[in-house]
């Protein structure tokens, strides 16, 4: 089954990458890299992706603006948390 959600998140994040040299540079550095590989969730990668590339540059506001939306869209695809079936007691 297609997660067509992840795949435009994805597609966000490759537009970005591709939008300067340098960035795609760095990503492809780091996506090569055997501890990106190794990872399994798609959604896992996209945030290592996006933590690289704040960390390997400098953003112009418009750049950082763009990935605090591709973030909040990378959030969107996690799963909420499954609430407890206990109960607890406020004391």
């Amino acid at each position: 089954m297609i997660n067509r959600a992840l795949m435009t998140v994805q597609d966000m994040v490759n537009a970005f990458v591709d939008s300067r040299p340098k960035f795609w540079k760095t990503n492809a550095k780091y996506v090569g890299d055997l501890s990106y590989l190794s990872l399994g969730d798609g959604i896992e990668k996209l945030k290592t992706q996006v933590r690289n590339l704040k960390r390997h540059h400098r953003m112009t506001k418009a750049e950082a603006e763009t990935l605090k939306q591709i973030t909040r869209a990378i959030a969107s695809l996690s799963p909420s948390p499954t609430p407890s079936r206990r109960r607890r007691v406020v004391a």
